[in-house]
């Protein structure tokens, strides 16, 4: 058995996003804060953000990437869900304009 003390909050946690644009989640007792796409990444310590190389943090950490990038994701899903509901256009319309201008396929 090793001597790894869990973090009292679960293995991970959204911390929330800064006026930059960066998302800053805690996967362990590590906190990463990251862009949406993912081409940027900071180890935070102590309110320090150290930059870190992305593609060898992929190799060295994929399951740590797998984690922090799909928490991202959902965040953001989880905003555009509430900004939607929140807007006055209804689904419908909205649907509509996008099938008129092209965005959408022929689903």
């Amino acid at each position: 058995m090793s001597n790894f003390k869990k973090h009292p909050d679960g293995y991970k946690s959204y911390l929330g996003r800064d006026n930059t644009g960066l998302y800053s989640v805690r996967i362990g007792w590590q906190v990463y804060a990251s862009n949406a796409n993912g081409t940027v990444l900071y180890k935070t310590i102590k309110e320090v953000k150290t930059p870190l190389d992305v593609e060898k943090f992929k190799t060295e950490y994929p399951k740590v990437w797998n984690e922090l990038t799909q928490e991202i994701s959902f965040q953001r899903k989880k905003q555009l869900a509430i900004d939607l509901r929140e807007s006055n256009i209804p689904a419908y319309d909205r649907a509509a304009y996008k099938q008129k201008r092209g965005f959408t396929g022929s689903r």
